[in-house]
């Protein structure tokens, strides 16, 4: 998904859909657990709101 140059402001659903995954892939390697990973991946969001 291409956003035009005006808007620089990404939404935070767009950032979760198309960063998720590489993310929780890297933290499920890095930790060898895939419900540590999707829970930190999740937490990483939920911070970006705060």
């Amino acid at each position: 998904m291409s956003l035009p140059e005006t808007d620089s402001i990404i939404p935070l659903e767009v950032l979760y859909g198309t960063h998720r995954g590489w993310l929780h892939g890297w933290l499920r390697r890095s930790l060898g657990c895939s419900q540590q990973a999707a829970d930190l991946a999740q937490d990483t969001f939920v911070r970006l709101l705060v």
